[in-house]
């Protein structure tokens, strides 16, 4: 990738037209990168780290190596990579997409060399990532050398194909907006996606009441100081519920679970209200696992402080399971997500209480 962004550097007739190529699908990428991933779309705003495309380091990549190309000192030459560097750090795979096209470009014709310092570079990102996020993934980054004896054959002459000049840049985009869907439909499944989605099955309106929550209160946080008794928030959401229900009978309301029945009695009772517990394996509950600070803002949780404190998540939530169940066994029906695709469990629920 990198060594590919020297070539098209050194070969372009338009460097102009290449950065405005680069730009546009930097953009377009942005939003596919955070969509796969469920990063907010607002840099910066949940992390440092990983918050956009790696098209954004290799737009930088190529002022890096136009910067190189100026008669200027050097001094001002590495003040002006540094800033890039900085510029990029924000981004998947950070600095090193500039550090290594640098290299490249001034080691032009000596391939080992090239590879080399390729390795060198992708060594201290490995080591940061084995450090600071897992160490497995962070070691399957040595993969790039694997590029050496594709990069062999090449000759230095452009080939005949012209479909290849653009099709990195729509695959790239398209596999990550295909990841974006498997993970909204496979691993992120839980009462917001199953309430939204039925709902416009159904033609109904949506709620969710943890949005309308921190709408109201800022964060969970913040209403859990305003009403520190768990009893009293069950009931004034209960109260908020019925509200909802008076303004507009045909909606589908997604909350949280619910310790204190009594204040949703009139609910059970109502044959026009349907309520229903969705539930799911342990397992499946652990992976969409999501942590906040004090402010909501997600946390990134590294994968391997995950699978070392899984036993403790995984008891955590069997509790949680074991306890709703038998307070929600007499009250409503369970509902199975287990293995189902998000279309399969509104499709269980419309058949069930014969919604369409």
């Amino acid at each position: 990738m990198w060594f590919m962004v020297v070539e098209g550097y050194t070969h372009t007739h338009s460097l102009k037209k290449y950065l405005e190529r680069l730009l546009i699908f930097l953009i377009i990428a942005h939003f596919a990168y955070n969509f796969c991933f469920g990063i907010s779309l607002i840099p910066l705003k949940d992390s440092l780290l990983n918050q956009t495309s790696i098209i954004w380091p290799l737009f930088l990549s190529v002022l890096g190596l136009w910067v190189e190309y100026q008669e200027w000192k050097e001094a001002k030459k590495i003040g002006c990579i540094l800033i890039l560097c900085l510029l990029a750090f924000p981004s998947d795979w950070s600095c090193f997409p500039i550090l290594c096209t640098n290299h490249i470009y001034k080691n032009q014709g000596n391939l080992k060399k090239q590879v080399l310092g390729m390795a060198l570079y992708i060594s201290m990102y490995v080591m940061v990532y084995c450090l600071c996020i897992d160490v497995v993934y962070g070691l399957l980054q040595f993969g790039i050398v694997l590029v050496y004896p594709i990069m062999s054959l090449y000759d230095g002459t452009r080939g005949k194909s012209t479909f290849m000049k653009c099709f990195f840049y729509w695959f790239y985009v398209g596999h990550l907006v295909l990841c974006g869907l498997i993970r909204v439909m496979m691993c992120n499944i839980g009462k917001s996606t199953v309430g939204e989605f039925l709902a416009r099955k159904i033609g109904y309106d949506f709620i969710d009441m943890d949005a309308k929550i921190k709408e109201k209160y800022g964060t969970m946080l913040g209403f859990q100081d305003e009403y520190s008794d768990q009893y009293e928030r069950d009931e004034l959401r209960a109260e908020m519920i019925s509200s909802w229900i008076k303004e507009n009978e045909n909606v589908v309301i997604a909350l949280s679970p619910i310790a204190y029945l009594d204040a949703y009695e009139d609910f059970f009772e109502d044959s026009d209200i349907i309520c229903f517990d969705l539930t799911d394996r342990t397992e499946n509950v652990f992976k969409r696992l999501e942590f906040t600070d004090d402010n909501d803002n997600l946390l990134h949780i590294p994968q391997s402080y995950l699978n070392k404190h899984k036993a403790y998540y995984m008891r955590e939530i069997q509790a949680d399971f074991d306890y709703f169940h038998t307070l929600y066994a007499s009250k409503m029906d369970s509902i199975s997500m287990d293995g189902k695709s998000l279309d399969g469990i509104v499709e269980d629920i419309c058949k069930k209480y014969k919604l369409v």
